[in-house]
C-alpha cells in the first residue's frame, strides 16, 4: 500500500490551525486553504480545474448547510 506525499504547505496549515485554537472553523479553513496551496503546485493546465474542484463556501454558510440536511 503506498504511503500519500504530505505537502509541506498542508502540515504547515495544521500546525497554525492548532497553535491558534481546535476549532471546528479553524479545522475547516485549514484543510481548505491546504487544497487550494495543493492546487497552485500543480502544471498551469491543472492548476484552474484543480481550483475549481476546492469548495470556496464560507464556513457559516457550510455549517448552515450542513444544519439543514439533519434529520
Amino acid at each position: 500500500m503506498p504511503i500519500r506525499k504530505i505537502s509541506i504547505g498542508f502540515l504547515y496549515t495544521v500546525a497554525i490551525t492548532l497553535m491558534v485554537g481546535c476549532t471546528t472553523k479553524s479545522w475547516y479553513e485549514g484543510i481548505k486553504q491546504g487544497n487550494i496551496n495543493d492546487c497552485n503546485k500543480q502544471p498551469s493546465g491543472a492548476q484552474q480545474d484543480c481550483l475549481n474542484r476546492v469548495s470556496h463556501q464560507t464556513y457559516d454558510s457550510y455549517e448552515k448547510e450542513r444544519a439543514a440536511k439533519k434529520p
